[in-house]
């Protein structure tokens, strides 16, 4: 039983760290997931970088490189199933968005200070 227990606190900080990848170093590569069947398939280009990048972050001790080849894959199929890839993506773009439409709302908010200082001082005159 405490075997059980520690496997399942592992997979979930095992998934904590595809969400890191996902949101870190996926999101610089891709924004969208169109078919996440083909894009995120086993074997494709972002399991690849996946598992390069995540190769040593990813696993317990003692396994041996068929079996944490074969973990890696368990955990990328568990987030595909759980839509983690998509989710990650679709928060951290929603998350971009968010603080550059801040930005440029204060940009236009400061603009239109601006534009009333100068209105008063033009009116001064």
């Amino acid at each position: 039983m405490s075997t059980s227990i520690s496997g399942n606190k592992q997979k979930r900080e095992d998934l904590e760290i595809v969400i890191k990848y996902v949101k870190n170093d996926l999101f610089a590569k891709v924004k969208f997931i169109y078919d996440p069947k083909v894009d995120l398939a086993v074997g494709g280009k972002i399991y690849s970088d996946y598992e390069r990048k995540c190769k040593n972050l990813i696993g317990g001790r003692g396994l041996t490189a068929e079996s944490h080849a074969t973990y890696m894959e368990a955990v990328w199929t568990a987030a595909m199933t759980k839509h983690i890839q998509k989710n990650g993506l679709a928060q951290k773009r929603s998350a971009v968005y968010t603080v550059m439409q801040n930005k440029f709302s204060g940009m236009f908010a400061l603009d239109a200070v601006l534009t009333r200082v100068m209105l008063v001082t033009l009116n001064a005159r």
